[in-house]
């Protein structure tokens, strides 16, 4: 404390429960490692402050935490502003804590590392804070959002001819599994142009392209949309598709 005598505990200061076992056994085999003792001690309160579950202190909030850096530069006869210095002591200290069992460290993210007490409470926090990160990494990507720009077979034909008929779902589903993405779209894009809102003139157009390629339109004096109906509505699909 700095400077003066302590006026004592305020009769509503915040109550802390430390373990018998810290007293009886932690502090006598930190009594001459200062440093450790001012980080083991301080866990106490830094997860005190803490709510909910699981409860837990990273790395980043002891390191930024001035009433720590203080105690531990006073241990360490330090100036707190030896801010590398703080940083390492620190570290050594909670790596040295950690391999003898007085704090319990989950690893999070790069580098970042998450404290628990030794406590049964702490252990079962730690555990489902676990089982969280591994479900995290296992479960599959959540799908992403349909794009209104790239819609599917069934929203191109909804938009071009109306509701789909469930005879023609699987027809649909085989079609799109058949055909490039860009295709179905302009020939969805195609038929409308012409005012055919049929689904075996879309098909007809996307087996067309499939066995003779896909070409710009030639320029000539024809009116491209009746040189389209006529190359569709001709040959042996004209009855079906009209």
């Amino acid at each position: 404390m700095p400077g003066g005598r302590f006026p004592g505990y305020p009769a509503k200061s915040a109550q802390l429960a430390v373990p018998a076992a810290f007293f009886a056994e932690v502090l006598p085999r930190l009594a001459a490692r200062p440093a450790d003792l001012v980080v083991a001690t301080y866990a106490f309160f830094a997860l005190g402050r803490k709510r909910g579950f699981p409860r837990y202190v990273t790395g980043e909030e002891l390191r930024a935490d001035e009433s720590l850096r203080a105690a531990l530069a006073a241990a360490l006869h330090a100036g707190v502003g030896d801010g590398a210095d703080l940083d390492a002591a620190l570290a050594f200290s909670l790596q040295t804590l950690e391999g003898e069992g007085l704090l319990l460290r989950l690893a999070l993210g790069e580098g970042g590392g998450a404290y628990f007490l030794p406590t049964p409470a702490d252990r079962r926090g730690m555990e489902r804070l676990r089982g969280e990160q591994e479900q995290r990494r296992v479960a599959p990507p959540a799908p992403a959002e349909r794009s209104v720009t790239e819609p599917d077979i069934i929203a191109w034909y909804e938009g071009a001819i109306g509701t789909v008929p469930p005879m023609l779902l699987d027809e649909l589903r085989e079609a799109e599994g058949t055909y490039p993405a860009g295709w179905i779209e302009d020939a969805f894009r195609e038929a409308a142009a012409l005012n055919v809102r049929n689904w075996r003139y879309v098909l007809r157009i996307l087996e067309r392209w499939a066995e003779e390629g896909r070409g710009e339109h030639e320029e000539t004096e024809r009116d491209p949309a009746e040189e389209q109906r006529e190359r569709y509505f001709g040959g042996r699909w004209g009855g079906l598709l009209r």
